[in-house]
């Protein structure tokens, strides 16, 4: 009997341990209260009067990464995980292996922004904070917007209501001014409830940055740190306005800039910028060959983004033109998918295929009220056969390549044609292949059509340096 019941005591013990072990590994009671191994201790307490803490954990350009994620397998074959979420100013990610969150990844979706990861010493499940488009949210799983944020001096002034955030944190600017920090979700995954604030503009050239946290209901903390990245002036010659680039296709010009300080945000520029293209076919213009997008603004003392901080008294505006659905390509070098002629009402007849670079298995055209409708079925059985493709279209991926419609045998292409998606399968280089593309012109009866793909043309990249002259 003896025997037995410590039999019974010993499998107690054991069950007793593992059911510790699985507590410990999910991290719910014996979780990492202050981050544990691996995860960053708190720099700096802000205490308030009501018993509440803000904890300052660490500074990074663009991101800051807390904990390491582990290589290798599990606990008891556990396995890991990963996943993240966002808010359109910044994504937070995480890692976990069996079931204990090791790694922790605050990202801002501006690369030049300040991120400054804290923890609240008591973490609430919801509380209301300042998302990056200047309404307050609820800090929950699809939080719910709130209400526009009232100001930094209404917080201070003890305002009330759904536009007050919990806390309000911001970094002061070169001229002394304070600038606003936008907050991050936080992960489920996390039960501590690390967030980070994204400061989108702040000084740069600055070795101690000055910092403050406003708490609803009036209360101020400030503290000071030092900067994560200092950055040096930069020694640009600014261009003067209007200013003008020019090349054998287009023209672009810079008509003005606009520089509006904006409280709590910084320095924005209002930049009037327009292009046209200077190709000819046929004797006439297609000015639409183009499209435009303002694809970086930087400041002379690191600034990078929408906003910058009022040190920065020279810019630099990179502008991206891509071609457009309508850019005129050449027929020079188009692989000739297939050729068919307008019938009756339009429909598309006598079609032949061409299979001879690209494998098509399957061609197939719909009239639609102002325009067509393509269907192209591809399989390469191969790597022999995907490198033709490759190599004739002159891009790494097929999907790379531009389709066009070409008509009695013109020179270049007429018309829009924009792809409608597809799908493909594949096992190692056997693959097959589904895309539509929709074609927007206008036919006549008895044209002959080809469809084609081409090399796409590169993007083409202009930039203009401006400044502030006179200007406070």
């Amino acid at each position: 009997m003896r025997g037995h019941w410590t039999w019974l005591a010993g499998c107690g013990v054991f069950v007793l341990i593992c059911v510790a072990m699985l507590f410990v590994s999910e991290g719910y009671q014996f979780g990492s209260a202050k981050g544990g191994a691996g995860f960053v201790k708190s720099q700096k307490s802000l205490h308030f009067s009501d018993g509440e803490s803000i904890e300052v954990l660490q500074f990074g350009l663009g991101e800051v990464v807390d904990g390491k994620a582990s290589v290798g397998g599990g606990f008891f074959g556990g396995g890991s995980s990963s996943g993240s979420s966002g808010n359109g100013g910044s994504t937070v990610a995480y890692a976990k292996r069996d079931g204990v969150l090791e790694e922790l990844t605050f990202r801002a979706s501006n690369p030049g922004a300040l991120v400054m990861e804290v923890q609240r010493g008591r973490p609430r499940l919801q509380m209301p904070y300042l998302h990056y488009n200047d309404y307050v949210y609820e800090m929950s799983g699809g939080g719910s917007r709130l209400e526009k944020f009232v100001g930094a001096e209404a917080v201070m002034a003890g305002a009330t209501g759904p536009g007050v955030p919990d806390y309000v944190f911001q970094v002061r600017a070169s001229n002394g001014e304070w600038l606003d920090g936008y907050q991050s979700e936080w992960s489920d995954e996390d039960p501590e409830r690390r967030f980070a604030v994204i400061f989108r503009s702040w000084p740069r050239g600055q070795k101690l940055l000055d910092f403050r946290v406003l708490k609803s209901g009036g209360e101020v903390r400030e503290f000071s740190h030092s900067n994560p990245t200092p950055s040096t002036v930069k020694t640009w010659s600014a261009q003067s306005v209007p200013a003008k680039y020019s090349d054998a296709e287009c023209e672009c010009v810079l008509e003005s800039v606009e520089y509006r300080d904006v409280v709590g945000k910084g320095v924005k520029l209002i930049a009037d910028f327009s292009q046209q293209s200077k190709i000819m076919v046929g004797g006439k213009s297609v000015l639409d060959a183009y499209t435009s997008t303002l694809e970086k603004v930087e400041g002379n003392v690191g600034s990078l983004g929408e906003y910058a901080d009022p040190a920065n008294r020279v810019f630099r505006l990179s502008y991206r033109l891509d071609p457009s659905d309508s850019y005129p390509y050449s027929r020079t070098g188009a692989v000739v998918l297939a050729r068919a002629e307008v019938g009756a009402k339009g429909a598309l007849q006598s079609v032949k295929t061409n299979s001879s670079i690209l494998p098509v298995t399957k061609f197939s055209t719909a009239r639609q009220s102002d325009g067509y409708q393509f269907e192209v079925d591809f399989h390469w059985k191969n790597a022999a056969s995907m490198q033709r493709t490759r190599k004739a279209l002159g891009v790494g991926d097929w999907e790379e390549a531009v389709a066009c419609v070409f008509i009695d045998g013109s020179t270049h292409a007429s018309g829009e044609v924009r792809s409608q998606g597809g799908g493909s399968s594949s096992s190692g280089y056997n693959v097959e292949a589904n895309q539509h593309w929709y074609y927007e012109g206008e036919l006549k009866t008895g044209q002959v059509i080809e469809f084609a793909l081409v090399t796409p043309v590169p993007s083409k990249h202009v930039e203009f340096v401006v400044g502030r002259e006179g200007q406070k």
